[in-house]
């Protein structure tokens, strides 16, 4: 695939191309931009009247190839790889839709494979076991070594819903 440079019209020191890189014209000579990944999404730096922000690969691409981002929408990788920002990987859609996606590929991060998660997928099956015999939020989250409302939320299905 050919690759295709445009303007970033919020940004005219810089360009964003259909194959995800960006790169400054700052300076005398041209600059391909590394910029960091952050929670899986490339970001990169671009200043603007001494002003400097952070801003996500993709949304620039789909700005600037497809247009600003339709109210209620955000950037989606069809791929569900949050780095590969090639313009035929991306477009605006739906946060259902988005979430609807990760599912379809198995990486949504509910449960224990969210990295912050306390609890196992069995742990919470054992929890609506000991909740189906009336033992206390309180008594169960002991056990567990959680608060009570984490119980609380798993009872009332507000998390873990899918466990």
């Amino acid at each position: 695939m050919k690759e295709i440079w445009k303007i970033i019209s919020k940004f005219k020191d810089y360009r964003v191309s259909n194959l995800g890189r960006i790169k400054s014209l700052k300076f005398d000579k041209e600059l391909i931009l590394k910029g960091r990944i952050s929670n899986g999404y490339r970001q990169v730096a671009l200043s603007v009247n001494g002003y400097k922000y952070t801003v996500k690969v993709a949304r620039l691409v789909l700005f600037t190839f497809i247009g600003p981002c339709p109210k209620g929408m955000e950037a989606s990788h069809l791929n569900d790889n949050r780095s590969d920002d090639r313009l035929e990987n991306l477009v605006w859609e739906s946060h259902i839709e988005n979430m609807n996606r990760r599912t379809e590929y198995n990486t949504d991060r509910k449960g224990e494979k969210n990295g912050r998660a306390k609890l196992k997928n069995k742990d919470v099956v054992e929890i609506r076991k000991l909740l189906k015999q009336r033992l206390t939020n309180t008594a169960i989250a002991k056990r567990f070594n959680v608060s009570q409302p984490i119980i609380s939320g798993i009872k009332l299905n507000k998390i873990w819903s899918y466990a």
